[in-house]
């Protein structure tokens, strides 16, 4: 089942940007659309309280994110991104590691990744950008042991 940061809006302001989740063989993928504002930051964190209970976030998983468009966040978007995933691996297994894909025309990606790389080496979770999905999926099978092939 897929779900979308679109079906948990709250807030004074409409979201920009959403994300869309669904996950197979120990892989949650995320499709997601930028730019974000604070308003889906906070949607993606009550839509992974939705995949926690469906798909069991505490068996051994990776997640890929493929970018479309924009990668970028608002200062307070990112600060609200990682202060929710604090909340979110206090209560769950982090993912053995995660691959971001974000191709040379996806606005912000250079911006963007140095940030994110240190939120998840915070994490000590292994973070590493791609240009493609065909490039990421080798490095995500290599940290998902006892996985299909992807």
């Amino acid at each position: 089942m897929r779900h979308s940061t679109k079906e948990h809006a709250k807030g004074s302001f409409a979201q920009h940007g959403h994300f869309e989740f669904e996950q197979a063989h120990g892989v949650v993928m995320l499709n997601a659309y930028g730019p974000f504002n604070v308003e889906t930051v906070r949607a993606l964190g009550r839509t992974r309280t939705v995949g926690e209970v469906q798909w069991g976030f505490h068996k051994p998983r990776v997640a890929l994110v493929v970018f479309h468009g924009s990668m970028l966040m608002s200062p307070d978007a990112l600060q609200a991104y990682q202060e929710d995933l604090v909340e979110h691996f206090a209560k769950v297994t982090p993912p053995s590691a995660i691959a971001w894909v974000a191709g040379p025309a996806v606005e912000g990606r250079l911006l963007m990744c140095p940030h994110f790389e240190k939120i998840y080496r915070d994490f000590q979770i292994p973070w590493q950008s791609f240009e493609t999905t065909e490039q990421a999926l080798p490095w995500l099978q290599a940290h998902l042991p006892h996985a299909p092939s992807l």
